[in-house]
């Protein structure tokens, strides 16, 4: 069993991690604060959809600096800005090829994003969700879900009716209770004590980290990934959740950079099972698009549309 620093049940109200929100990223914990501009918020934020690769240089550098700030703005505990800085300057290279992103902005300002890429594994659609940050200002209101949301619509319409994984390296467990609350209760999921387990996972996954992550240490007993960031303080932001904290703080070691790799499968069952919140998150896009006037535009919206 892995060697980690003791487990402490500490919730704080602010949430440094990847593919923040109300939903998917967080759970309520207590009465929130009130949210910054509070409805006018909302009707201001501008989500869109970006294929990286199709970037000039200078878009993508600049794009990607924003990026920077906003995982910075998001990381800002003690001793974090090192360990934040190298993992966001290490993976740049692999962000300009074959990476998609939802971006949303507040009068032109960048508060969050979400990064992802589609891959295909023994009849699976791979949907990595690889890196999401919102700043704190604005985290715990709804935007990381609308993201993901986002991205669900996205490959749905793309691939309608296939089969296909939800994968993602998480260091924080607010996010893994956020999802696996919300996922119908029949997901087969890896680890499979966070929903149904699943023979076909356990061996995918394996196949998975050796294709995607193939210098990385893959721990298939606890489905943890080692060395994908650099050495980083012990989590200080935990779910509530005895089970999710608790596997957290037993099998990941944020000094040797540790992951955990996390699936959901999706087949038609589910997504059936599931359809009705897509399509409540799909009508809550719609009206505030009708309400921000976006539906009064002459010619095409590139914003969300189906790829």
């Amino acid at each position: 069993m892995r060697r980690v620093p003791a487990f402490v049940p500490h919730v704080t109200t602010r949430v440094a991690s990847d593919a923040q929100g109300e939903e998917p990223g967080t759970q309520p914990l207590g009465q929130d604060p009130p949210s910054p501009g509070g409805t006018s918020q909302a009707r201001r934020l501008s989500y869109r959809y970006v294929d990286l690769e199709g970037l000039s240089d200078a878009e993508f550098g600049a794009l990607y600096a924003e990026m920077g700030e906003v995982m910075a703005a998001a990381a800002e505990e003690p001793g974090a800005a090192d360990w934040a800085s190298d993992y966001w300057c290490g993976r740049e290279a692999k962000a300009r090829h074959g990476t998609r992103a939802y971006v949303v902005r507040d009068r032109g300002l960048l508060v969050g994003f979400l990064l992802f890429s589609l891959r295909e594994l023994q009849g699976w659609i791979c949907v990595l969700m690889e890196s999401g940050f919102v700043r704190p200002e604005y985290q715990r209101r709804g935007v990381g879900f609308a993201l993901c949301a986002r991205v669900v619509h996205r490959v749905f319409w793309r691939y309608p009716w296939k089969k296909f994984l939800w994968v993602s390296e998480l260091i924080n467990p607010v996010i893994l209770h956020g999802w696996v609350s919300r996922f119908p209760p029949t997901t087969e999921t890896l680890p499979g004590r966070f929903g149904i387990p699943s023979e076909e996972l356990e061996d995918l996954a394996p196949r998975f980290v050796e294709a995607v992550f193939p210098d990385s240490p893959y721990d298939e007993e606890w489905s943890v990934i080692s060395g994908r960031t650099t050495a980083r303080p012990p989590i200080s932001t935990w779910s509530g959740d005895a089970e999710i904290d608790s596997y957290f703080s037993e099998h990941l070691n944020p000094q040797t950079g540790d992951s955990v790799l996390f699936m959901a499968a999706f087949r038609r069952k589910t997504v059936l099972l599931g359809l009705g919140q897509l399509l409540k998150a799909g009508r809550r896009m719609l009206d505030r698009r009708l309400r921000d006037g976006v539906g009064r535009r002459s010619g095409p919206d590139p914003t969300d549309t189906p790829a």
